[in-house]
């Protein structure tokens, strides 16, 4: 994938969204092997699956890519699409986090995705590089997502805001610091001239207005702020428990909300669900609410997520 027009279209595609291109492939993955899409129970989904895309790679790691298709390109559009405003013969419900949106106006980098065609032989090689890899024993086989946790997503997408892909417009070396910089003729080159290589960006954070919270802080505020709300919230329920309205206190137990209005990677939101988890499993422990319980009980059904206003 080093021609010129393998170059161009990479970097065409990093500039215009790179981010949301390699967190699009990997939440898609991530939300198949966490039953929040539909594999494996859908067969009219199974056969646009990711998953199934990375099978295909394991099966025949040296298959060759068509120069003039677009099926790959076609069908990770499809999921994307899905994601963002259902597709009902799927399954899958509208879960409209922004991500996967086309609109030119609230996410450019997905309008301009959209609008792009890579063939398979520009965008195979790397959706293999990234679905597929060598296990401790040596066997290549699709990479299971199901151990990444929801914050490390965070962090990849930090990562990504600091990064970018450039074509080298000569022979590059590293110095000292570890940035690229053109070669001496006395240098060893780590890329060679035309090659796409992945380099830093300077204030690309401080830009995009994503900002990583450090742990103590995301504790700091779920002590100070979240965990006053809970108790508060949970109380109420306790009450109507306590004088017999146990309807009441099943409606009222998940009319609960928590707003991240400032959001960058979703490191606070994720540590605040895992935090309301904890506290509504406990509750229930102490005071079963057979009506939720049962609600609970019905197993992983994909819900729309989506920021408060």
């Amino acid at each position: 994938m080093r021609t010129d027009r393998g170059c161009r279209v990479i970097k065409k595609a990093a500039t215009t969204g790179g981010a949301a291109l390699v967190l699009g492939s990997i939440d898609g993955r991530f939300a198949e092997d966490r039953a929040l899409l539909p594999y494996g129970r859908n067969p009219r989904y199974d056969r646009h699956a990711i998953k199934t895309l990375a099978k295909d790679f394991a099966a025949d790691l040296t298959q060759s890519f068509d120069g003039t298709a677009t099926a790959l390109w076609d069908d990770m559009l499809s999921i994307w699409n899905a994601v963002d405003a259902g597709n009902s013969n799927w399954d899958v419900p509208a879960y409209n986090g922004g991500l996967f949106s086309r609109d030119s106006q609230s996410n450019p980098s997905g309008a301009a995705l959209a609008a792009m065609r890579l063939t398979d032989a520009e965008f195979g090689p790397a959706l293999r590089a990234l679905l597929v890899d060598t296990g401790p024993d040596g066997t290549q086989g699709p990479v299971d997502f199901r151990s990444l946790s929801v914050r490390e997503f965070g962090t990849l997408y930090e990562g990504l805001l600091e990064s970018s892909l450039s074509i080298a417009p000569g022979p590059l070396s590293l110095n000292k610091d570890g940035a690229f910089v053109p070669a001496n003729d006395d240098e060893h080159v780590e890329v060679l001239a035309g090659q796409v290589y992945f380099h830093n960006r300077s204030g690309k954070r401080k830009s995009t207005g994503s900002y990583f919270t450090k742990s103590f802080a995301v504790e700091h505020l779920l002590d100070a702020a979240l965990e006053p709300a809970l108790a508060t919230h949970l109380g109420r329920v306790r009450a109507l428990l306590e004088v017999g309205d146990e309807a009441a206190a099943a409606e009222l137990f998940f009319d609960f909300r928590v707003a991240d209005l400032a959001m960058g990677s979703g490191h606070f939101l994720v540590a605040a669900i895992d935090r309301i988890e904890a506290r509504f499993t406990a509750f229930l422990a102490e005071y079963p609410i057979p009506t939720v319980s049962h609600e609970r009980g019905r197993g992983p059904r994909p819900r729309p997520l989506a920021l408060l206003p």
